[in-house]
């Protein structure tokens, strides 16, 4: 942990420890603070967050600042890191949200700096305050009451023309009714004070072959270590139903290896740590060969997760000359039935092999993913997890350290499972005890704790509207716990989380246009369900 003395002597050693290749000027006409609502060590690992920081500064009209939510004692320090400028003095605070679970932390920092946290309440001496990132595209509404625009879409297309529209009304104000109008009318903002008129769409840089997002800023104090980190591709082909980035982005685009490599062996920061990032990381066509180079060419390699259909003798062998120690696997599900209805295209069979490929490597820690309270789920399912971690330790042996995360199915907007209620905090704590003490007589294996508080309020961040915007700011400003807000917002609570939603009904994100029709995930639904009835 780094220590802290002050906000000066935190911020200095945290710029002393980076290595980057943006340069933020001193003054420019317009002074954005691009805020993470995370720790720097969650902001620093995501690529997006570094993208839009590098996008930003690249204008020459314009400077960027990094801000954050400090840890303790600084978390009340509405400042910039590069140079500690209130943010209620920028002309513009931009969020980068890439969690529900961060909405508090926004309507927090709105607070530390000073500024009334609804958009309402402020006036136009109060800097803009915009917001993008992934959750934003799938569903903005619970953030509305305090954002004044919202950018949906990728960080380079967006920002071009975001920036042509301020500097174009920065002599009227920023938040003036021409600037606003004028952002509105662009078809993938949204100013929430402003009637939608058409649908709004996700602006997606539709070829990306020669330009993957690497990273801009490498620091020791990241998540990735001093690693440089490199997209080998964007959305994901399998189309769980249970998973937002199958749906998000359409279509899969992977980049070529050659350029992949070209940007590793010239990475500006000369280290020998590779991070290859991407939703559909194992379906990159030749990533066995792009591992091979990277290695021959002696890089340390970091993966993201990985299908366990992809593991074979000849990639493990890679991974061990890459000095890889440790995987992720996401089964999802414990029984083939279950992962059909999921679309998880994961056989038991496909699982065993792995697990039989895996015994023979060098790898000593793993990870498995689980999901329980899914749609369709059965006792037997639960069962499932059981013994596939049993099989697991019984082809793998002791020498293995062995991870288990079971998390909660949390239904995402702008997915098939959209309509599907989430379990209920008694069944999941019933189903967490079951797996946690069944597996506990294994001295090898960890079952990772988790917060059902915190995944309820996922699922009510998820798919809530305005009025969860509402009660997330009376639990800031009061201090009031969930529980209280839950039982005395019962009705509301009950409507977004655990009430199958009518297929009819309007959803809080239907003003946003989907990536994949709407109509087309309602038969998707409906056929899934019918599937499942005559099973």
């Amino acid at each position: 942990m780094l220590p802290q003395k002050n906000f000066k002597d935190y911020s200095a050693r945290l710029l002393k420890a980076e290595q980057s290749i943006v340069l933020v000027k001193k003054e420019a006409l317009i002074r954005i603070a691009l805020v993470f609502p995370n720790s720097y060590q969650v902001g620093m690992s995501n690529l997006g967050f570094q993208e839009v920081f590098r996008q930003f500064n690249r204008h020459p009209q314009i400077t960027c600042e990094r801000s954050f939510d400090y840890p303790p004692p600084l978390h009340q320090s509405a400042l910039t890191l590069e140079t500690g400028h209130p943010l209620r003095e920028c002309d513009i605070i931009a969020f980068s949200v890439a969690y529900e679970l961060d909405y508090p932390n926004i309507v927090k920092i709105l607070m530390n700096a000073q500024l009334p946290p609804l958009a309402s309440a402020r006036n136009d001496w109060h800097p803009l305050v915009i917001a993008g990132g992934v959750v934003t595209m799938l569903n903005p509404t619970p953030l509305a009451p305090f954002i004044d625009v919202f950018l949906f879409g990728e960080a380079q297309p967006l920002i071009e023309a975001f920036i042509k529209i301020i500097l174009a009304n920065k002599a009227d104000g920023l938040k003036s009714s021409r600037c606003l109008e004028q952002l509105a009318q662009h078809p993938s903002c949204w100013v929430p004070r402003l009637e939608v008129e058409t649908e709004i769409q996700k602006q997606i840089q539709r070829d990306r072959r020669d330009q993957p997002i690497q990273s801009s800023v490498i620091s020791p104090w990241h998540h990735f270590k001093n690693m440089h980190l490199i997209e080998v591709g964007r959305a994901c082909g399998r189309g769980c139903y249970f998973c937002a980035a199958s749906y998000i982005y359409r279509p899969t685009q992977f980049f070529p290896t050659e350029k992949i490599k070209e940007l590793a062996q010239n990475n500006p920061f000369q280290t020998r740590r590779i991070g290859l990032i991407g939703s559909a990381l194992s379906d990159f066509p030749q990533l066995t060969e792009l591992c091979r180079r990277l290695v021959e060419s002696n890089f340390q390699l970091g993966l993201s997760s990985f299908r366990m259909d992809k593991i074979t003798p000849e990639f493990m062998a890679i991974l061990e000359n890459a000095g890889i120690r440790s995987l992720s696997l996401a089964p999802e599900a414990g029984t083939e039935r279950l992962r059909r209805i999921i679309h998880k295209q994961l056989t038991d069979e496909q699982i065993i092999t792995a697990l039989e490929t895996l015994k023979h490597a060098s790898i000593t820690h793993l990870k498995f993913y689980f999901i329980i309270g899914l749609p369709f789920e059965t006792p037997a399912d639960i069962e499932g997890i059981i013994v596939l971690v049993q099989k697991a330790i019984n082809i793998l042996t002791n020498r293995f350290q062995i991870a288990v995360s079971i998390n909660a199915f949390i239904p995402k907007p702008m997915t098939p499972f959209q309509w599907c209620p989430m379990a209920t905090e008694k069944d999941l704590k019933h189903i967490r005890q079951y797996i946690t003490h069944a597996l506990r007589r294994f001295k090898n294996v960890t079952v990772m704790r988790k917060s059902i508080r915190e995944e309820l309020l996922q699922t009510l961040f998820s798919q809530g509207d305005q009025r969860v915007g509402h009660l997330l700011l009376r639990q800031v400003e009061k201090g009031a716990n969930w529980k209280s807000l839950f039982n005395q917002n019962r009705e509301m609570v009950v409507s977004f989380v655990w009430r199958e939603k009518d297929m009819n009904t309007t959803l809080p994100w239907d003003f946003l246009k989907y990536p994949v029709p709407k109509q087309r995930l309602r038969k998707l639904w409906e056929k899934i369900r019918t599937d499942f009835l005559t099973d």
